[in-house]
Order: structure tokens, then C-alpha cells, then sequence
């Protein structure tokens, strides 16, 4: 318990945030980071990843199984693909940041099959943690494609 005190300590001070700033941005009180960050008490496991890529670090590291904070991909591309029968097919790919932009401004991408598969808070967490690759492939009934892939 001490390790992962230590380490989400000297995370939070990298950052140069607040406890307010870090329990804001995981739903807790600011109590509760203070707690984690003396050792009083540990992060409810359900926050562990959104922690983790708070910090942008994986969640071995909160645990003191890796020495090393993992590198992550500053500007990673997100690959929008959706193939559907006797339509035109949507291919896109923008820089992440301004993913997240869009999402937050009530944007779309693609279409509504799209939209369905596309929760940008789950986007968010997989990019921040260093998750590249496939991240969502679906086919539905009626044969249409989804793929999202970071890139």
C-alpha cells in the first residue's frame, strides 16, 4: 500500500495538479485522493484504469510492478472505418485531440452506426493508456462493418 502511495504522490506533484484537480477528474473527493496518497486507504479497483491513464502510466505501475512509466504516443490518429452494403463507405482519420474536441462539441463522425459503437470516454481512457491497434470491430445483421483503430 505504501508503494502505490508513494508513487501516486510523486504522480500527482509531475503533474502539478491539485487533489481537488485529480478527484474531479475521477468523480472522488478531493479526501480520497489524500487518503490513497498517505497510505490510509487504496483507489476503489474500479478507478485503477482511468487513474492509470490519468497518469498516463499502466496500472502494474501504480502497483510497483514495473519500475518504468510506459511511453505513450503523443499524437496518436484514430481510424474511423465503416463498410456498409449498397452505401458509400466512410473512411476516416484525424488526430486524436481533435476527436476528443469534436465529441465534446456534440460532433459526430461517421454516421449513426458509428456514433452506436463510439463512446468517447472509452476512447479516451484506451488512448491515454497507450492501448494502438484495434480497438472496436462489430458487424451487425444486416452485414455493415464498424471499425475504429488508434493508431
Amino acid at each position: 500500500m505504501e508503494e502505490m502511495a508513494n508513487r501516486l504522490l510523486a504522480l500527482r506533484k509531475d503533474k502539478g495538479v491539485t487533489q481537488e484537480e485529480v478527484g474531479k477528474a475521477l468523480g472522488v473527493s478531493a479526501q480520497s485522493v489524500s487518503k490513497w496518497e498517505t497510505g490510509n486507504a487504496l483507489p476503489d479497483i474500479g478507478l485503477l484504469p482511468g487513474l492509470a491513464a490519468y497518469y498516463q502510466v499502466s496500472i502494474d505501475f501504480l502497483f510497483g510492478r514495473e519500475e518504468a512509466r510506459k511511453e505513450t504516443n503523443k499524437n496518436p490518429k484514430i481510424h474511423i472505418q465503416v463498410d456498409e452494403s449498397g452505401k458509400e463507405n466512410v473512411d476516416i482519420n484525424l488526430p486524436y485531440q481533435l476527436v476528443k474536441i469534436l465529441f465534446r462539441r456534440g460532433m459526430h463522425l461517421g454516421n449513426e452506426k458509428t456514433d452506436s459503437f463510439l463512446d468517447i470516454e472509452q476512447l479516451q481512457t484506451a488512448v491515454e493508456s497507450g492501448i494502438t491497434g484495434r480497438i472496436i470491430e462489430v458487424k451487425d445483421a444486416d452485414g455493415t462493418i464498424v471499425t475504429i483503430d488508434v493508431e
